[in-house]
């Protein structure tokens, strides 16, 4: 909560920032543009996670959150590596969804699966 000096109400610390301290007068900005909180009120800097497809331990690490690599993707706002695409699938970088994971080049979707060519 921030706020309650001077006479001001204590509100929740928005989604995305925490109160560092209890009776903080302000909100900080969770570190890096990639990570966020699970909602309001979160109350230190180790609440602030990795937003969807990041990998990383959030507030808890100096570096961050950093985007999933190319063939992996992240589906849920939460500290953690990214996962895997299936076999013969890939992704774009900072991905954040299982459909994002498409076959490689060299593979045909046969039904409902990526398969390698014949020939």
């Amino acid at each position: 909560r921030e706020g309650g000096g001077g006479g001001r109400e204590c509100v929740l610390c928005a989604v995305g920032s925490y109160a560092g301290y209890v009776g903080a007068v302000e909100c900080s900005l969770c570190p890096n543009i990639s990570t966020t909180t699970f909602g309001t009120g979160t109350n230190s800097s180790s609440g602030c996670v990795c937003e969807l497809g990041h990998e990383g331990n959030g507030g808890a690490d100096p570096s961050g959150c950093l985007p999933c690599a190319e063939g992996f993707f992240k589906d849920k706002a939460q500290i953690g590596n990214c996962t895997a695409c299936p076999r013969l699938t890939t992704s774009p970088i900072g991905s954040d969804a299982l459909n994002d994971c498409t076959c490689v080049s060299n593979a045909l979707l046969v039904e409902g699966e990526c398969a390698c060519e014949e020939g």
